[in-house]
């Protein structure tokens, strides 16, 4: 782990929040540094200090893409929906860790399921449980595309979702109405990126389509297990990887802001750039929409927090975490 290799040069609390976040570089940890200047509030953390450290080691380009980064970097949708009663409801502030990243806590072996079908790109709309759950259900089910589209129509108007006419949903949501009205091809309603105003779920006379609805049909699924771990504040990591062995898992994840840069732990440099999602940052703040991805693979490594990575399938296009040895592929990142 890339902490452990610079231990001797950090104070313990630094050392406590770099190992936790996993970074692997002195380029994402200059960028830790620029994009989340909240965390020196954390007594024992020199921001001046580390920053001069790191930019006097990575090349120029690296600093001023960090620098540049939080005025420049493309906005993307998110929209799942917090649940009920989580334990990190919108607001919960990240606490600063007493100790490093805890050992191994995940399987020894890795989990891979491979997800064939093209990484979507879900825009602006919040509909990212729709592609979530869409992906999940292409690789159980069907060899062609499916509409997320239908998908996301489905879980906000049979899926009881209180908010109908509100962005985002909940993957129990998604869950309900892939029971009763399966998804169609992507045929044969294609997925808009694009917000209609007045029109959440873009449906409208005659659409969905009849042979829309008829195809949906052939793929129903009721057999679907489903866990709400949101009142948990340990072993998720666990659940998921035991679901994980049964195919590609659904879940949906808050996003941690810092107060003065906006910036967060889903698009920052080492997540775009890097494909590396990090653990919520010490004193970053959960904001209201959060983010659903579609698991499909457990990597076994020391340098990660925990003893391992997931990989996932995002909804972000296939210039989120577009450089890199496309180790994982292009448009799957890891966390």
């Amino acid at each position: 782990m890339f902490a452990d290799d610079i231990k001797e040069s950090l104070t313990e609390e630094a050392y406590n929040v770099f190992s936790r976040t996993g970074i692997g570089s002195y380029d994402e940890m200059y960028a830790l540094l620029v994009q989340f200047p909240s965390i020196n509030g954390i007594s024992g953390i020199d921001l001046p200090s580390l920053s001069y450290v790191a930019v006097g080691i990575i090349s120029s380009a690296a600093a001023s893409n960090a620098r540049a980064h939080t005025q420049t970097r493309v906005r993307f949708g998110r929209g799942a929906f917090t649940p009920p009663k989580s334990v990190v409801g919108t607001g919960y502030r990240e606490p600063v860790p007493s100790g490093p990243a805890n050992a191994a806590m995940g399987p020894n072996s890795p989990i891979s399921h491979v997800l064939s079908a093209p990484v979507r790109n879900q825009g602006l709309r919040g509909t990212c449980v729709a592609h979530a759950v869409v992906a999940c259900v292409e690789w159980r089910v069907s060899f062609h595309p499916l509409s997320e589209q239908f998908k996301y129509w489905a879980a906000k108007t049979y899926g009881d979702d209180p908010f109908p006419e509100q962005e985002g949903t909940w993957v129990r949501c998604a869950k309900n109405s892939l029971a009763s009205h399966g998804v169609c091809e992507n045929s044969l309603w294609r997925y808009n990126p694009q917000p209609i105003p007045g029109n959440e779920t873009q449906a409208g006379p005659g659409v969905p389509s009849a042979p829309a609805l008829q195809d949906a049909l052939l793929r129903t699924q009721s057999n679907v297990n489903y866990n709400d771990t949101s009142r948990q504040m340990s072993g998720k990591a666990a659940v998921l990887a035991q679901e994980l062995n049964n195919g590609p898992v659904a879940i949906s994840l808050p996003v941690f802001v810092d107060l003065i840069t906006n910036e967060d732990n889903w698009s920052w440099t080492g997540a775009y750039d890097y494909g590396h999602v990090i653990d919520p940052i010490p004193l970053s703040v959960a904001s209201e929409a959060g983010h659903a991805i579609c698991v499909c693979e457990y990597m076994p490594s020391a340098a990660a927090p925990g003893g391992g990575w997931f990989i996932f399938k995002n909804s972000w296009g296939v210039n989120y975490w577009s450089t890199g040895n496309n180790t994982p592929p292009v448009g799957h990142p890891r966390c």
